[in-house]
């Protein structure tokens, strides 16, 4: 068990000034059965804001800015009491988590590397040791290369390029499992000693979900700190709004984040 201190400062910023901007940010931590959440604190500079779940239970927060601007600034700390020994157990399977999505389907670049997988889990007998197999061909197949892939790249595509970033990992997996029909979803957060939000997998196995790492080929520890879970990363989105400017704005996005043991 560790005891993390987060901090999550998120800067969106356009190149012209924007007004009726509406936004729903998904970086809020909860408290679950493997992370426990204390004094959280958070800012953003917005005209009014409010906190909701989606469908898959993870907390967001969504809000409006009219006047305009050119930048939308977001501030969070929070204490995590994280127990990697802690799993989600649940003797109720949501079936959504075994079907594909445009994101993570097995198309024509995938297919000969799922069939590789599958063959070879033949001879293990437990879903979990299928999942860790998976995790580390994955880990041994995909270069990771920021800048590779966008946000809209599906697990084919990435795979099809052997390069790409945590998400590109996370959903070829999750792509690999389904077809294996194995349950799995897609994780995003935080680790520990990362200055970027990552992405990682859980696969259900005997009752439980279990985190598995591809992109560093190694199980979900008491060094992670969990945003959100979902189908995909389209579930998972950090920020998405939308925005009126009476001509084309360009956004950039900017992330400062530490975590660290207390």
């Amino acid at each position: 068990m560790k005891n993390l201190f987060m901090e999550y400062q998120l800067k969106i910023s356009f190149d012209r000034e924007i007004n009726h901007h509406h936004f729903s940010l998904k970086c809020l931590p909860k408290s679950q059965p493997r992370q426990v959440i204390n004094d959280m604190r958070i800012y953003i500079d917005a005209d009014y804001f409010s906190f909701s779940r989606d469908c898959f239970g993870n907390r967001f927060w969504y809000g409006y800015k009219e006047k305009p601007h050119t930048e939308l600034n977001v501030h969070i700390k929070a204490k995590a009491q994280v127990d990697w020994t802690v799993y989600d157990k649940n003797n109720r399977l949501n079936a959504i988590f075994l079907l594909p999505t445009k994101q993570t389907s097995v198309g024509e670049n995938l297919l000969p590397f799922w069939q590789k997988c599958r063959d070879d889990c033949m001879k293990l007998h437990s879903t979990y040791a299928k999942a860790l197999y998976i995790m580390q061909m994955v880990h041994d197949n995909m270069k990771y290369v920021p800048g590779a892939t966008t946000i809209q790249t599906t697990a084919d595509e990435a795979f099809s390029l052997r390069r790409g970033v945590c998400q590109d990992y996370a959903q070829i997996m999750v792509a690999i499992a389904r077809k294996m029909n194995i349950p799995a979803r897609y994780v995003a957060g935080v680790m520990q000693n990362e200055q970027l939000t990552h992405a990682w997998v859980e696969i259900f196995a005997d009752g439980y979900w279990y985190g598995l790492d591809p992109t560093n080929n190694m199980l979900v520890s008491d060094i992670y700190i969990i945003f959100s879970r979902g189908r995909d990363y389209q579930d998972c989105l950090v920020n998405k709004g939308i925005f009126f400017s009476p001509e084309p704005a360009v956004q950039k996005q900017n992330i400062l984040l530490t975590v660290k043991e207390i």
